[in-house]
């Protein structure tokens, strides 16, 4: 698998300069702007405002009542199910998968400037080691025999006292910060027009099962011959780009409030249980009928056959449960992991943080 990473950056940096950076940088500036434009133009189309304000109602209910309980399951699936209802005008994909990828597509492009950010640190670092501690450029640079000295030795050091200026005065910018803070400034600008933006949050429990559904149907393409969509086995720019858009918009607390993370595993929690008591109870009346059949067998007829036969719906029963079991575990280890790397993706912008 060939993969970009930093150590390819930082090689790329080395052969070609960094100021390869600022341009890169400009490009991923233009590229997001153009997703956070697609990604308001999304919140803004009236389909998907009239779902959005009737949850944010809901929500300010539940706050003016003083009800602290988490954002119903039922209520978060029901709320995608209507989602997906909704088709984009090319039939490719609903209106939900939409949206999941373009908040990918932000994460992604964050993800390769915190990249950029850090494949740079790393060159200037390595520069660095070759620099003595105490550093004098009297004593660096000698006249070799048989050249002019003068002009030789005070190009040499004026080539050599731009190289460690460059290294030693190089600006750290935080490029996400940065995003983070511009496109914050352009949404408090236009606050008075995008007032559809303040529900933003009220999507994200269906956007998160979205996305659960949309890993496991990648991952599952990877243990397939016939290809039919794209396959991975990981993706963690919906995490960063979900972090982001709460960030800029300010919604990470009230986000938090929905307490989506506990009402979802709880949920599994409830299911699993559920599950559990389908299969033993099944399994109960198994034995039972196994009892039944050894007790009425004589030495004329076989009670392994007999039995088999009797078992035969228990057994299918069994299969469709343990079936059903192994795709809620499946569910429940890729919602977790989301949180967790919203979690840890949060930490990017824990400065840009609503504090309301």
């Amino acid at each position: 698998m060939n993969t970009m990473n930093i150590k390819t950056v930082t090689a790329c940096l080395r052969q070609h300069g960094l100021g390869v950076v600022s341009s890169a940088i400009s490009v991923c500036y233009k590229l997001l702007s153009t997703k956070f434009q697609a990604f308001t133009d999304f919140m803004a189309n009236d389909n998907i405002r009239s779902l959005l304000s009737r949850e944010f109602r809901w929500f300010i209910e539940q706050q003016n009542e003083g009800k602290t309980t988490a954002y119903p399951f039922d209520r978060g699936t029901a709320f995608a199910q209507e989602f997906k209802k909704l088709a984009l005008d090319s039939g490719s994909s609903n209106m939900l998968d939409e949206c999941r990828v373009i908040i990918s597509e932000m994460g992604n492009i964050i993800a390769f400037a915190r990249m950029m950010r850090a494949a740079k640190r790393r060159l200037i670092s390595e520069q660095i080691s070759f620099l003595p501690t105490s550093f004098t450029l009297d004593n660096t640079i000698e006249t070799e025999e048989g050249i002019s000295g003068d002009d030789t030795v005070n190009t040499a050091k004026a080539e050599v006292d731009d190289v460690i200026s460059n290294i030693l005065n190089n600006t750290d910018t935080d490029f996400v910060r940065a995003f983070v803070n511009v496109f914050r400034g352009v949404v408090k600008k236009t606050e008075s027009d995008n007032q559809f933006m303040r529900s933003f949050f009220c999507i994200i429990p269906a956007l998160s099962l979205c996305f659960v559904e949309s890993s496991l149907q990648g991952k599952e393409i990877m243990h397939k011959k016939d290809v039919s969509r794209d396959g991975y086995y990981t993706d963690d720019g919906f995490a960063v780009g979900l972090a982001f858009s709460l960030s800029v918009l300010g919604q990470t607390k009230r986000f938090e409030c929905l307490n989506w993370s506990n009402s979802s595993q709880s949920k599994y929690a409830e299911d699993e249980d559920d599950l559990i008591q389908k299969k033993d109870a099944i399994q109960v009346k198994k034995n039972a009928k196994i009892k039944v059949a050894k007790s009425q067998a004589s030495w004329f007829s076989s009670s392994t056959e007999d039995t088999d036969t009797l078992t035969q719906v228990e057994d299918t029963e069994l299969k469709i449960l343990n079936l059903a079991a192994k795709r809620l575990e499946g569910n429940k280890r890729e919602m977790a992991m989301l949180f967790f790397a919203i979690n840890g993706a949060q930490s990017l912008f824990k400065d840009r943080i609503d504090k309301k």
